[in-house]
Formats: structure tokens, C-alpha cells, sequence
């Protein structure tokens, strides 16, 4: 179990969202993101190359050491400070009012406790922060404002 979590399903995963029809998604979604910005699921770094450059940092929440260690080559070449502050989206160990955005793509259906994770991020947001998300399955909400 340990090979198929810690190291071929971050691999897989990697693969999975670096199709290229995945940019103009990350690029409308990422829009507007601002000043020291918390993205849960960092995983290897593919929302970096859609950074507009008004991002001062990123605090990357991330449990998977492959993950991070994929996501080297991006961080470099993004040119971005990247500070890893944690492994789960549920528990950020961030100060209250910390980030001026925050960021979710794919990752909002790995995590156990959605609702506590968005509460973890909105503690950490400062006023007027705003969260941008991005995922692939459909809500069961037609509404969102």
C-alpha cells in the first residue's frame, strides 16, 4: 500500500493534471490571485506556470514528499517563493488572517472533511480574501453566485 500512496499515485496524478486542456481552466481560475497566496494540494506545482504577477508567495499545503519532490522543476522555474506550511488542507497550520488568496485545483474531492478544510481557509484568509478553486465534477448546486 505504502508504494502505491507514496509513490506511484503522486506519479499518476502528475500525469493526470498536466494535460494541456487543463490551461485555459487554470488560467481563468487562477485570475486575480494576489500577495502570499495558501494552495491546498500543491502537488507538483502545475498551477505556477498560471501565476499572475501580483503573487508575492505560496504557502503550498501538501502531504506527499513525491509530490513535492515533482514539483522542484516548477518551483524553479516559476521564479515564485514556494514555503511548504503542512500536509492537510483540514488542519492549516497558518496564524489566523495569514493569505491574501488561496487556491484548490482537484484536490477538494481528496479531502475527508471538505467543509472543515474551506473553514481552515477562510480562518486563514484575510478580509476581502477570496478563495480560487477549481475542479472536475459537477456540483449539485446549479447556483453559485
Amino acid at each position: 500500500m505504502a508504494l502505491w500512496h507514496d509513490h506511484l499515485l503522486p506519479r499518476l496524478v502528475d500525469k493526470a493534471c498536466a494535460r494541456p486542456d487543463f490551461a485555459g481552466p487554470r488560467r481563468r481560475a487562477l485570475s486575480g490571485l494576489r500577495g502570499d497566496v495558501v494552495e491546498i494540494g500543491f502537488g507538483s506545482g502545475h498551477n505556477l506556470a498560471y501565476y499572475p504577477p501580483g503573487v508575492d508567495r505560496v504557502l503550498a499545503v501538501e502531504p506527499s514528499m513525491t509530490a513535492r519532490r515533482l514539483a522542484e522543476r516548477c518551483v524553479a522555474e516559476s521564479g515564485i517563493t514556494v514555503e511548504y506550511v503542512g500536509i492537510d488542507g483540514q488542519a492549516l497550520a497558518l496564524s489566523d488572517e495569514s493569505a491574501d488568496t488561496a487556491v484548490s485545483t482537484f484536490t477538494l474531492c481528496t479531502i475527508p472533511d471538505v467543509a472543515r478544510a474551506l473553514g481552515e481557509l477562510a480562518r486563514v484568509l484575510r478580509p476581502g480574501g477570496r478563495l480560487h478553486f477549481l475542479e472536475h465534477g459537477l456540483s449539485p448546486d446549479l447556483c453559485w453566485g
